[in-house]
C-alpha cells in the first residue's frame, strides 16, 4: 500500500474518532441547553405566580404591609433567578451551535478524506492497468518478433 494511502487512512480513521467525539459533545450540550429551559420557564412561571400573588394581595380589602413586603423580595429574589436562568439557556443555546458546527466541519473533512482515498484507490487501479497494459504490448512484441525471427 503506497505511503499516501496510508496516511491518508490514518487521518480518516482520525477524523473518524474526532467525529464521534463531536457528536457526543454535540448530545451533552443538547441536554444541557434543555435542563437550562427548563429551568428558565421554571422560574418564569414562579416570578408569574408571585406577581399574580402581589396583585391580589393589594387588590384585597385588608392589606398585609409585611407579608407584600416579603412577596417583593421574593419576587425580586425570582426575578434574578429567572434573568440568570434565561442567560445560561442562551450560553447553552449558543454552545449547541457551535458544537453542531463543529460537527458539520469534521463531517466535511471526512467527505473530503473518503473522496482522497476513493481518487487515491482509482489512481492506483489506473496504474495498475498502464503496466498491466504496457506488460502484454511487451509480451505481444516479443511474439511478433520470435514470428518474424523464425
Amino acid at each position: 500500500m503506497p505511503p499516501r494511502d496510508v496516511a491518508l487512512r490514518a487521518l480518516h480513521a482520525k477524523v473518524d474518532f474526532e467525529v464521534v467525539d463531536a457528536a457526543a459533545e454535540l448530545g451533552a450540550a443538547t441536554q444541557r441547553r434543555s435542563d437550562a429551559q427548563r429551568r428558565s420557564e421554571q422560574a418564569a412561571a414562579r416570578c408569574d405566580a408571585l406577581l399574580l400573588e402581589l396583585r391580589r394581595l393589594h387588590g384585597s380589602a385588608t392589606i398585609n404591609p409585611a407579608a407584600i413586603e416579603a412577596l417583593r423580595i421574593a419576587y425580586r429574589g425570582a426575578v434574578g433567578r429567572r434573568t440568570e436562568a434565561m442567560r445560561e439557556s442562551a450560553d447553552a443555546a449558543r454552545a449547541v451551535e457551535e458544537r453542531r458546527d463543529a460537527l458539520a466541519l469534521l463531517r466535511k473533512r471526512a467527505r473530503h478524506l473518503e473522496h482522497a482515498l476513493r481518487d487515491e484507490a482509482a489512481a492506483a487501479q489506473s496504474s495498475r492497468a498502464v503496466r498491466e497494459h504496457a506488460t502484454l504490448d511487451d509480451l505481444w512484441l516479443a511474439r511478433a518478433q520470435a514470428g518474424r525471427a523464425r
